[in-house]
């Protein structure tokens, strides 16, 4: 995605089609791992097909136009990581808003937390990477 080019030149395709493109097969091999894993949790919350699909592309288009205003140097940049940052954030609000859903299986509640703090280390490192 090239910032310039959304901004200036109007190409509004550019935050989503960025989605779909990969910078290496190690961020392709990463981001893939937690878009299944994260899309399948949220898909076992019976979400249809095409909210998920909207979700995603919603998401990761604000993700990337995110990282646009925050990028002081305007570098092009691709890949679905704002995407997954994305399934997480919306996955970790399903817990959020049904936590008293969860009393009547309180044995599920401290994995699902150790979950989160694995996940959240597992993104922070890929980051950096």
């Amino acid at each position: 995605m090239n910032p310039y080019e959304v901004r200036y030149n109007y190409q509004f395709w550019r935050p989503f089609s960025s989605l779909f493109l990969t910078a290496g097969f190690k961020q392709y091999a990463f981001t893939t791992a937690y878009l299944l894993l994260f899309g399948f949790m949220l898909q076992a919350t019976k979400i249809k097909f095409m909210p998920m699909l909207i979700f995603y592309l919603v998401c990761g288009a604000s993700g990337n136009l995110f990282g646009a205003i925050c990028n002081p140097n305007g570098s092009i940049f691709v890949g679905a990581t704002p995407a997954c940052y994305a399934m997480f954030s919306g996955f970790f609000a399903c817990f959020i808003v049904n936590w008293k859903a969860l009393d009547a299986y309180e044995q599920i509640r401290c994995p699902l937390i150790m979950s989160f703090v694995m996940l959240t280390l597992m993104l922070m490192l890929n980051s950096t990477a």
